[in-house]
């Protein structure tokens, strides 16, 4: 069957909504190509990339048309080689998100990694116009020293970046971004510098011409000596930053405003954000300012944010930073955190990438039939460092897709929930490997096979949570048959629960 690339009015409106700040609503008739880090050349560039048969993440990007989406399966990605091993190197050629095109990873499970060293002046990603980028980690190193320019990602006039980290190294010589805007808006997503020498930045806003930046609970930290958590600059043009939300660190200055020539005007206005440095830098005839809205944790004695393991790269918040609930709620700050948690989940938005759930209080009663799914009086609901525990899951065992079902589960934590259904076949077994049942293996012993059809993600509540299901999922309706479905919690840290696991029935 073809691959058809739609490139209708209802896609291009569906995109622009959802960089206006809701989640994007993908047109009916567009495609989903599904990637995979394990496959290589042979067999993995052939359409549609089915779930059943994922292609290699440069060909689907390549292949991808206005209103298609890529998915990535958690995993390392690097370029595929034609032998049965996967290739311990990474891209050298810059991947590219084109416009109305949509590449993401589950938000409610590990962010899948693009490992990159793009030769000079490239990014490991570039985002084009209109594109977007979510739920997606990028590892980018400059390729030598003496490079001029590197990037992370580019972020280019209406693109979204959300939900991301991407982290740049530097090295002797270069000179590089983390997260380099040319323009559009990058939410709820680290943007990291690292490297002892040349320059690594956290987040730039670096275009040309009368641009404006959107930045919006971000994590912008480098630990490289000569750089800058976020900076905003022009040469003789009009530069302005909008930035909520965001936690700021860099050994240079944390906030950065810079303009190169006589003309030039450069403005950040900056709100409800934590960082203790800043430097306004203007050549004669130009005008850098940083102007402070409200809400701010700013200057020699703002609070410090509080990271899971600052020394080993890890910024995600933990418990008692005094940036949880200190941020401005706002639907433009998108509805999910990093991580897939809800965007507010205490009595305001968390500043920075992350969102972390309060704990319930001692004493949270349990639901009735579901042992130990309460919090007794005097003791913590969880643990510090402990994950989360879902227990109690229930699904209606047989049930058709008019009639729907409901899904239920316990949890000890407020946390993300990650539904994944599987269909249930029989196959034949090869060795130890479940094959697909043929002619050529029909005489083979049986075995079950499962094959994931597709995932919702939930955020749930402390205590019982219930979830109506009617078989259909974003794209696709489970067909009748034998089906599984596998609960996972994730709490703000990335901490997963065990999974829990029930067998269903869809009839007709």
């Amino acid at each position: 069957m073809p691959h058809r690339r739609p490139r209708s009015t209802a896609a291009a409106l569906a995109l622009a909504a959802g960089l206006a700040g809701s989640a994007l609503v993908p047109a009916a008739s567009a495609a989903t190509l599904h990637v995979a880090p394990y496959r290589t050349l042979k067999g993995s560039t052939t359409l549609p990339c089915a779930a059943e048969k994922p292609c290699n993440l440069a060909f689907a990007l390549s292949s991808a048309g206005t209103g298609d989406d890529v998915a990535m399966r958690p995993g390392n990605y690097r370029p595929p080689t034609i032998g049965l091993i996967q290739s311990q190197a990474p891209y050298t050629e810059s991947l590219v998100v084109k416009a109305g095109v949509v590449l993401h990873g589950d938000p409610a499970a590990t962010l899948p990694v693009i490992h990159s060293r793009v030769p000079a002046v490239a990014p490991a990603v570039r985002v084009a116009a209109g594109g977007v980028m979510r739920d997606v980690a990028i590892e980018a190193t400059a390729p030598g020293a003496g490079v001029n320019y590197g990037y992370g990602a580019i972020i280019e006039t209406n693109a979204l970046v959300e939900r991301s980290r991407i982290r740049w190294t530097g090295v002797d010589g270069t000179v590089g971004t983390a997260c380099a805007m040319v323009g559009g808006a990058v939410r709820d997503s680290e943007c990291l510098g690292t490297g002892a020498a040349g320059y690594a930045h956290g987040l730039t806003g670096t275009g040309s011409g009368t641009v404006t930046y959107s930045v919006r609970n971000v994590t912008a930290v480098t630990t490289n000596p000569q750089s800058h958590g976020i900076r905003v600059g022009t040469s003789n043009a009009v530069a302005t930053m909008i930035a909520s939300n965001v936690i700021a660190r860099g050994p240079a200055a944390d906030l950065s405003v810079r303009v190169g020539l006589s003309g030039g005007v450069a403005t950040m206005i900056v709100d409800h954000s934590n960082w203790t440095t800043q430097e306004t830098v203007a050549a004669a005839g130009g005008t850098a300012q940083l102007i402070p809205g409200a809400g701010n944790q700013t200057g020699p004695t703002a609070a410090t944010p509080l990271f899971a393991d600052a020394a080993a790269g890890d910024y995600r918040t933990r418990e008692g930073s005094p940036t949880i609930d200190a941020g401005i709620t706002d639907p433009a700050n998108g509805p999910l955190a990093l991580g897939g948690r809800a965007r507010t989940l205490g009595a305001a938005t968390d500043i920075g990438a992350d969102e972390v759930a309060p704990a319930p209080p001692p004493g949270t009663p349990g639901t009735p039939g579901i042992p130990g799914s309460g919090t007794p009086a005097g003791t913590p609901a969880t643990a510090p460092g402990a994950a989360p525990v879902l227990t109690g899951l229930r699904i209606g065992r047989s049930w058709t897709r008019r009639a729907g079902t409901t899904i239920r589960f316990t949890l000890s934590e407020a946390a993300t929930v990650r539904l994944a259904f599987s269909r249930r076949t029989t196959g034949r077994r090869e060795g130890r490997t479940c094959r697909p049942a043929t002619n050529a293996n029909r005489a083979k012993a049986r075995c079950t096979r499962t094959t994931l059809r597709g995932t919702r993600v939930v955020t749930a509540r402390a205590g019982a949570n219930t979830v109506t299901f009617a078989g259909r999922l974003r794209g696709r309706t489970l067909t009748p048959g034998g089906h599984v479905v596998k609960a996972t919690a994730i709490d703000a840290s990335g901490l997963r629960s065990t999974p829990r696991s029930l067998a269903f029935t869809i009839r007709r």
